[in-house]
């Protein structure tokens, strides 16, 4: 059975390639595009990784990591952010600090971006 990810980005163009990507590596790809549609996704099913932008509006990837932490312990999180170097340095490192397993600075290439996904759910 494929692993099932919940892909959370509200940059419409990047969301689809992202998702392309991954449903072309044979994984399972569930689409939001803020906080607070992954809320209602995630209560739906279980994921086997979530994949947030950290920087949105409605409801950030602050919020999104502490809520799926403390409903879905085991889920796997790749944060990424792409906002300036230092907005983006900044808030990945709020994501690690708060259960991210990895994250990854945009712009990032698809090869970098498969291979920290496989890594996680390897």
């Amino acid at each position: 059975m494929a692993s099932r990810i919940l892909l959370i980005e509200n940059e419409k163009h990047l969301r689809r390639t992202l998702a392309q990507i991954l449903r072309q590596s044979g994984y399972e790809v569930l689409e939001a595009e803020n906080g607070r549609d992954c809320v209602g996704k995630l209560f739906e099913q279980s994921v086997d990784l979530l994949i947030t932008n950290m920087i949105m509006p409605e409801m950030d990837g602050v919020e999104i990591i502490v809520a799926v932490r403390e409903r879905y312990p085991e889920t796997k999180i790749l944060a990424i952010s792409g906002h300036g170097m230092n907005v983006a340095e900044s808030s990945l490192k709020i994501a690690k600090a708060l259960g991210a397993h990895k994250t990854l600075v945009k712009p990032f290439s698809s090869e970098v971006f498969l291979q920290e996904v496989n890594t996680l759910l390897g």
